[in-house]
């Protein structure tokens, strides 16, 4: 009986051992493929997004670079220069040279498409020509944006401001768009001294079009230079990173 017994307990171990040789391994290699596969598919998604993300920021680049060059080439004319000059009245009294002026900053279709509106500040004489109209700097009815613009040291450079957010620059004619991206470059271009501004407002519609749902599944954001998000989809990561900038770095 003790014998019977002690066979038994020999071919259970037996087997146990048999079993184990043959599962551990395909276990261990069951493992290993997962892995294997999950870094493949991992590595393989990663390219795909920074291939995509690559494409976005030439999109991007592009029309921000068509927005800067066409800035230039306005801001530098010949023309904009004698605007400079002028005060309101002589501009309307010239409406061959003041359509002239429009003309030269809306024809441009490399740039004008991602426009949402401009401004042509002359802080000498005291007028603002915009897309909704003309008219004198006290009229404008957010004067403080066109006091930092002024009091800004650069004459050229980006002002992003994503988070901005005026119902009045929708209602009134008389409102500088101040949000999202701007691009401001003073007049005269080559000086130190500066009587005029010109600002270039970018469509935030037409920028974000550009970026919108390029990830599939993924979620896109952007940030600016300072640590600010110029572009998110999802809220919740956004401001982790806005709260955590080094980890942008």
């Amino acid at each position: 009986m003790d014998k019977k017994k002690r066979k038994s307990v020999y071919r259970r171990r037996i087997f146990l051992y048999f079993l184990l040789a043959a599962v551990v391994p395909i276990l261990v290699l069951g493992m290993y493929s997962y892995y294997l596969a999950r870094d493949a598919v991992m590595k393989n998604a990663n390219q795909s997004n920074r291939a995509v993300l690559h494409q976005i920021e030439n999109r991007v680049d592009n029309a921000l670079n068509s927005i800067y060059s066409s800035c230039v080439r306005i801001a530098g004319s010949s023309l904009s220069q004698t605007m400079t000059s002028l005060t309101m009245e002589e501009a309307m009294g010239d409406l061959n040279q003041l359509n002239s002026f429009i003309n030269g900053i809306l024809t441009d279709q490399a740039y004008v498409d991602y426009l949402e509106g401009y401004a042509f500040v002359n802080y000498k004489n005291r007028w603002v020509l915009t897309n909704k109209g003309m008219f004198s700097i006290d009229e404008i009815r957010n004067p403080d944006f066109l006091e930092s613009v002024s009091q800004n040291e650069r004459n050229l450079y980006w002002l992003c401001q994503p988070d901005f957010n005026d119902e009045n620059q929708t209602v009134y004619s008389e409102y500088i768009p101040a949000g999202y991206i701007s691009l401001v470059v003073k007049l005269p271009l080559y000086s130190r001294t500066h009587s005029s501004a010109l600002i270039l407002h970018v469509s935030r519609g037409q920028m974000e079009n550009l970026m919108k749902d390029s990830l599939g599944s993924g979620r896109l954001l952007v940030f600016d230079s300072d640590g600010q998000k110029v572009y998110w989809e999802d809220d919740g990561l956004a401001d982790y990173f806005q709260r955590n900038p080094e980890l942008l770095m």
